[in-house]
């Protein structure tokens, strides 16, 4: 391996170089194994052997000589040359030769790999090098030696680091190279950088803390590290809380207000080291409920080896926590049983409940049922009830007083109760409002509503009226049926949205006619652009037509429910005519509606077109129909269950030689498929 020709090998890879300084001739000889190192006893290369040169640098081309001071954890390159002495160099008989790296720095292990006796390509191989603990092994070819007795020269380029990382700024390494003696790398601190974080946490006796937590990295060595730390205007240090490395500090900080310094922590070895300490919530620093407290928090710190150019700061993220006293859930249930939940003091920062007075208020649509109940616990499933007590169904409000004497005064409590709307039957919303309140203390208040669901009525129908031109034209002729008056009493909506879907088995152009849309209630038809407008046409993919319209509950339409339930909507949708299934679907929705089941079931229609005059597929042998236990799995991998199957049976020649099945997912898109034959 020449100059010309080395390999980089990492960190502690060497690159050696052999010049053989007379002309020779190398006739192929076997080389004596590099690992044979013991028989006979090896050269040792130093000083009484071997006029022996070592060259340091700061980089890999030997560019830059070593002067300047360096970390303890650079990485650093040497030149290691060695010319044996007359009477001292390797010979048939004692062929191996060691030289030493001196313990003080670090070289990987390597497997070596060939000497060569020149920088030529067509140069002749001497034998073999590696490493192994900490020394470079040269094993020469017996034979190479018989033909090259004199003035034997080794050379290798290697890279290293420093074995002790904890050298202070400003000291020096002693590396004692053999044959050369001690050569001293000054030596300075590396970089500290540094991150900071706070954790809010309150303890059972009702303190608000803050711990935080800085974390210094340091690169290589940190001599004579300080440490300031300005706290914000809410928050108070806590004595004794200091901490590195999770050990309490024995000589606690200096705490000057909001201002806390370390003169020092001592040396830093390479590495992370944590800070941390603890703050507590000034006793005069209030909130209201759903305010937010701020802690706000940054450090500096400072070492021997910094420079002006150092990022020595850290500010946390600010810790925002505050009360949330109250939360009223909206009603859930049935006009005739309405349930409701109140969660109190679930903030981070929570109250002491004692003595707090809870008060519920009625609207005059409601009447109280049955008995209000008071859980320790941020539900009714999973609390601990502590307190029941009858509700009277006169009363338009009813309070709670929580003792003085609580036991657990910083828990989450809920407080749950019944309603009944005094018309069962109406579609009304029903609203109640909620407070909890001690004088002096933090208070809160939040409202809930309950709208009864549709129930009793089919909110939306579709069927197909007619498909005959489907296989010629493409059109098909639908009805879709909205329960119109049932929505509007319900909900009070300003216009109820109506949402269609058309899709079919293959890929084509698919749309909506606007010109054939009409919607009539009873006998009077709605005006297009007043009563009714469509919305968004949207283009989906090239098997599926998205098309919303509009019904505005305007005085036209209004007349119009008096007299009937329903708005009929007909209109045509238009395809490319393929062969296949065709399918539709719709979907009502409007403002404060809740509905079990807003969807159409899809129908379906089926295309056959003739593509060949022999083969012959009667529309009587062709079926769709749901499977509910049909595996997707199988198809697509998929744990999906249910399909829309469409099965036929198609005729060649008078002999029936297809039975065919397509499967489609039961989702309301019907996109998913298995066949296309």
């Amino acid at each position: 391996m020449d100059v010309h020709r080395s390999r980089s090998l990492g960190m502690a890879a060497l690159i050696f170089i052999l010049i053989c300084l007379t002309a020779a001739v190398f006739y192929g000889a076997a080389p004596v194994r590099a690992d044979d190192v013991a028989k006979p006893d090896p050269i040792a290369i130093d000083g009484d052997t071997a006029t022996v040169d070592v060259r340091l640098y700061t980089d890999e081309h030997h560019t830059q000589k070593l002067e300047d001071p360096v970390t303890s954890t650079s990485t650093l390159y040497g030149a290691f040359s060695a010319q044996f002495k007359g009477g001292k160099a390797p010979t048939p008989e004692k062929n191996i030769a060691v030289y030493k790296l001196p313990d003080t720095i670090v070289v990987d292990d390597n497997d070596g790999g060939d000497l060569m006796e020149g920088s030529e390509a067509t140069a002749a191989k001497a034998g073999t090098w590696k490493i192994k603990d900490n020394k470079v092994i040269f094993a020469f070819d017996k034979n190479w030696l018989a033909s090259n007795p004199a003035e034997i020269y080794v050379g290798a380029n290697l890279s290293f680091e420093l074995a002790d990382k904890d050298t202070s700024s400003g000291g020096n390494a002693s590396v004692v190279f053999p044959g050369v003696g001690t050569i001293k790398i000054p030596i300075k601190d590396g970089k500290v950088t540094g991150t900071k974080s706070g954790t809010f946490s309150q303890g059972a006796d009702g303190v608000a803390k803050v711990t935080w937590t800085v974390t210094l990295t340091v690169e290589s060595y940190a001599t004579d590290v300080s440490f300031t730390d300005t706290l914000g205007d809410n928050f108070d240090f806590v004595n004794d809380s200091f901490k590195l490395d999770g050990k309490k500090l024995d000589s606690q900080p200096m705490i000057d207000g909001q201002v806390v310094t370390l003169d020092s922590l001592g040396n830093l070895s390479r590495g992370n080291h944590t800070i941390t300490y603890d703050t507590v919530l000034k006793s005069g620093v209030a909130a209201n409920g759903g305010d937010l407290i701020k802690a706000e928090n940054t450090a500096t710190w400072n070492w021997a080896g910094s420079s002006d150019g150092d990022n020595r700061t850290a500010t946390a993220e600010p810790v925002t926590f505050g009360y949330d006293m109250i939360k009223k859930s909206n009603g859930s249930g049935t006009p005739s049983d309405i349930k409701w939940t109140v969660k109190l003091n679930q903030g981070k920062l929570k109250a002491d409940m004692s003595g707090y007075m809870f008060t519920d208020n009625l609207d005059g649509k409601q009447t109280y049922t049955g008995n209000f109940a008071v859980y320790k616990g941020d539900s009714e499933a999973s609390g601990v009830k502590i307190c029941e007590r009858k509700l009277e169904p006169k009363d338009n409000f009813f309070s709670y007083t929580f003792p003085n004497n609580l036991e657990d005064k910083y828990a989450t409590y809920c407080i749950v109760y019944h309603t009944k709307m005094n018309d069962t039957s109406s579609y009304d919303t029903v609203r109640n409002s909620a407070t909890i309140e001690r004088k002096g203390s933090v208070s809160g208040t939040d409202d809930g509503s309950f709208t009864p669901q549709l129930t009793g009525v089919v909110p939306i129908t579709k069927r197909l009226v007619r498909y005959d031109e489907a296989a010629t034209t493409g059109r098909a002729t639908w009805e879709t049926k909205v329960a119109l008056k049932a929505i509007v009493n319900a909900a009070h909506p300003g216009e109820v949205t109506v949402k269609d879907t058309f899709q079919s088995a293959w890929s084509q152009k698919l749309g909506v006619d606007e010109s054939s849309i009409t919607i009539k209630i009873g006998n009077t038809e709605l005006v297009p652009g007043t009563d009714w407008r469509p919305t968004t046409s949207y283009p989906g993919n090239e098997t599926k037509k998205n098309y919303d319209l509009k019904i505005i509950v305007t005085d036209n339409v209004k007349a119009a429910l008096e007299n009937e339930d329903y708005a009929v909507i007909t209109y045509d949708t238009t395809s490319e005519a393929l062969s296949g299934w065709y399918s539709n679907f719709a979907a009502v929705e409007a403002p404060g509606l809740r509905l079990q089941w807003p969807f159409t079931e899809p129908i379906k229609y089926v295309v056959n077109r003739e593509t060949m005059p022999a083969v012959e597929k009667p529309e009587a042998e062709s079926k769709v129909s749901w499977v509910e236990n049909f595996d997707w799995h199988t198809v697509d991998g998929s744990d999906e269950k249910g399909a829309w199957i469409v099965d036929w049976t198609v005729y060649a020649t008078a002999k029936r030689v297809i039975r065919a099945q397509m499967a489609s997912s039961n989702t309301m898109e019907l996109e998913s498929w298995a066949g296309n034959r």
